[in-house]
């Protein structure tokens, strides 16, 4: 029998030389379980010297792990190569881990009398998959505790990995969002292919150069639509390059957006108001006073009784208009911080004679001949402030541009077009260039003349008040042969 301290017959020097220089685990173990060979760091690993080594039983040297490997060790002996892994305390009290292979020495006879050990000492590589652990542990930490809906996708789009946010966000559970498309999410994902596409053929491009924001449509479960914005994130990986995205739902700052815009719009619409109010009072209540004032001169310079007479019945006149447009005032003033103007059933052939009143005096001092072809009970609703100032702007106008070569009128008639009452102010005054300032006619002190009493705000202030209606106004003129404006007026079906 060859001498248990001795290697068996299968190594010879040269292998012998080799096997001591590597830094792989090399030992033989007899039938017996004694060792007859280890080479220098299988001897170094367990602390031993070569003396301590050669005839050393595989129980004694393992110690506790021995039953661990037992199973091994009888699998071995019945002819098959075995692998596992073990970790062990060395003597000097430092764990290690290592990755262990038996193979069978088969006799001549078929019969297993020993067995090769191979071992390679795996520390690094478990400390190494530890912290690859720890790191795939805390981004998965990361990415659960994102506030945002977390997606990541491969470069052709297909969902690797999802956050919990995302299944509240979409309504879909992980196992029907992996492997799917992110097309499932967001239609319009195209875009996170593109930036997949750009970051692949950009060479040693940073992440940070192709971060972007997008806002799009999101799609949950259930099929409603809803904004969100996504900001994309390429990250290269020994796999591949995957696209991180962080997915935001919009919807209640989309609301708060609306709702500061619809504030917004009601804050200028008010101010607008407040503005058309002020220039309402200055227009109209100039118009009286203007009124007021002449009629009090001439009852002044009145030469007889019945002179004085009929001058009362105009400051009369002028008296109750003035207190009327006081009233309608008011009624603005009252529907100021109301986002819909009050309307009511008018007969405009009676207010464009209230308004004929109002003006009588401007009227026969011009020498104006003014027809009121509109029918009378021709009714509609409208605001009474509004109409009155409509009308007092139109007819002033047609007196204040009178040509002064030819006898100056002023004619109002009324046609039906569909849902339209078109009002048509006509008159033969000294005409507009629409040429050359149609299209700044209705613009805030715009004037087109010499006269020192215009100041550039009633054709403004009544293109406000038609179009707050609905309305709209169309005007033709010719310099030199008059104008007409056309007053489209909106009357509920």
């Amino acid at each position: 029998m060859p001498n248990r301290n001795t290697p068996p017959d299968t190594f010879n020097k040269i292998g012998l030389v080799i096997a001591d220089k590597i830094g792989a685990l090399l030992s033989y173990w007899d039938k017996d379980e004694i060792c007859r060979y280890a080479n220098n760091s299988f001897i170094e690993w367990f602390g031993k010297s070569k003396t301590e080594m050669r005839g050393i039983a595989l129980k004694e040297l393992l110690g506790p792990i021995y039953e661990k490997n037992s199973p091994h060790i009888k699998g071995v002996f019945a002819g098959r190569t075995q692998v596992f892994e073990r970790d062990l305390i060395l003597p000097d009290g430092t764990r290690k881990e290592y990755i262990a292979t038996y193979y069978p020495d088969f006799a001549e006879d078929g019969s297993v009398s020993g067995f090769y050990v191979h071992g390679a000492d795996i520390t690094p590589i478990k400390k190494l998959e530890d912290g690859l652990r720890a790191s795939e542990q805390k981004f998965k930490l990361f990415l659960e505790n994102a506030p945002d809906a977390m997606v990541i996708t491969d470069s052709f789009g297909i969902i690797q990995l999802i956050n919990s946010q995302c299944t509240r966000v979409f309504g879909y559970t992980r196992d029907e969002l992996i492997g799917q498309a992110i097309e499932l999410l967001t239609p319009e994902a195209s875009v996170i292919r593109h930036i997949a596409s750009s970051q692949k053929n950009v060479q040693h491009a940073e992440p940070k150069q192709t971060d972007s924001l997008f806002r799009l449509n999101g799609v949950r479960k259930n099929g409603a639509i809803f904004p969100v914005d996504i900001s994309l994130s390429p990250l290269e990986t020994e796999e591949g390059l995957l696209i991180a995205a962080a997915v935001r739902d919009m919807t209640e700052t989309v609301e708060k957006e609306k709702e500061m815009l619809q504030s917004v719009e009601i804050i200028s619409d008010q101010n607008k108001r407040l503005i058309n109010f002020a220039h309402i009072v200055s227009h109209n209540l100039r118009s009286h006073s203007g009124n007021l004032s002449r009629v009090v001169d001439l009852i002044a310079e009145a030469e007889s009784e019945e002179e004085r007479s009929e001058m009362l019945v105009y400051l009369r006149q002028v008296s109750e208009g003035f207190t009327e447009t006081v009233n309608h005032l008011n009624e603005i003033v009252a529907v100021q911080t109301k986002k819909n103007v009050e309307q009511e059933s008018v007969d405009l052939y009676i207010y464009i004679e209230r308004c004929l009143e109002l003006i009588a005096m401007d009227i026969k001092e011009a020498n104006v001949m003014v027809h009121n072809n509109v029918p009378r009970g021709t009714t509609f609703e409208y605001n009474t402030a509004y109409l009155e100032s409509i009308l007092l702007n139109f007819l002033t106008n047609g007196i204040k541009y009178r040509a002064k070569d030819r006898q100056p009128y002023v004619e109002l008639s009324i046609e039906k077009i569909g849902h339209e009452l078109v009002l048509h102010i006509k008159d033969n005054g000294i005409g507009i260039d629409m040429e050359k300032n149609g299209a700044r006619l209705f613009g805030m002190y715009s004037t087109f003349n010499k006269n020192q009493d215009a100041r550039g705000i009633g054709l403004f202030i009544t293109r406000y008040q038609v179009e707050a209606l609905g309305g709209r106004i169309e005007v033709q003129s010719a310099l030199g042969e008059g104008t007409t404006f056309s007053v489209h007026f909106l009357v509920k079906a």
